[in-house]
C-alpha cells in the first residue's frame, strides 16, 4: 500500500488555489539523472516550470524543452522560450536577458 505524502498533497493543492500549472512540454525527457549506466541507469522529471494558468492562455506560442546536463550537477535545466507577439512590460530594474 502508497504511503501518502502530506507535504505533496499540500504543495498540490496549494498550486491549484493559486492556478499555478506546469507548462507542458513538446517532448518530455528527465530532467535529473543518477549518472549511471546500464541497468543502473535512472531518469526522471523531477523538475517544474510553473506558471500561472491566465498568463499562459495569453501566450501565443512558446517552446519548452530539457537542455542537456553538463558540469557536476546531475540535474538538467529547463527552458522556456515565448514565441510571437509579445511587449516587454516595464520593470523596476535592468534584466539581461543572458542570465536566463
Amino acid at each position: 500500500m502508497a504511503q501518502v505524502d502530506s507535504i505533496s498533497g499540500f504543495m498540490t493543492n496549494l498550486l491549484e488555489q493559486f492556478n499555478f500549472v506546469d507548462v507542458p512540454m513538446n517532448k518530455p525527457l528527465p530532467t535529473w539523472r543518477n549518472r549511471k549506466v546500464g541497468e543502473a541507469a535512472l531518469g526522471r522529471r523531477l523538475d517544474r516550470f510553473l506558471m500561472k494558468g491566465p498568463l499562459l492562455q495569453h501566450l501565443h506560442h512558446y517552446k519548452k524543452w530539457v537542455g542537456s546536463g553538463g558540469g557536476i550537477s546531475n540535474h538538467s535545466p529547463i527552458y522556456l522560450e515565448v514565441l510571437g507577439p509579445h511587449s516587454k512590460p516595464k520593470a523596476p530594474f535592468k534584466f539581461n536577458h543572458v542570465w536566463l
